[in-house]
């Protein structure tokens, strides 16, 4: 999973690995190798059985692909709401430095301090 947008040739996402030359090749013949394994030869029987072993391995590939996208989806969410937060928290450390100075000023000054 890649956290930024600098994307270099030489790093891909997900999605661009699902479809990279040779990976869809290589998810059909997983496939057929299941097929194989369960049913022996691919004949004109089994070519149904096939299709949906090849069918099933991608529709796997896709849904582990959409699940990873969730989660950064979540986690720019999650960045974002961290990032409120502490700009909430700046600003609020910010008035309470003011309001300790003007306290702190007014202790020097001699000035007494009444309820607020």
């Amino acid at each position: 999973m890649q956290s930024d947008n600098n994307d270099s040739p030489d790093e891909k996402s997900d999605a661009q690995k699902l479809f990279e030359i040779g990976h869809l090749e290589k998810m059909i013949s997983w496939g057929l190798r299941s097929c194989i394994h369960a049913h022996g030869p691919i004949t004109r029987e089994w070519i149904g059985s096939a299709a949906k072993r090849v069918a099933q391995n991608i529709r796997g590939q896709l849904i582990q692909y959409a699940g990873q996208t969730s989660q950064d989806i979540a986690l720019a969410k999650y960045k974002q709401e961290l990032a409120e937060d502490n700009r909430r928290i700046h600003e609020i450390n910010t008035s309470l430095r003011k309001q300790r100075d003007d306290l702190l000023e007014k202790l020097r000054k001699g000035e007494t301090l009444g309820p607020s």
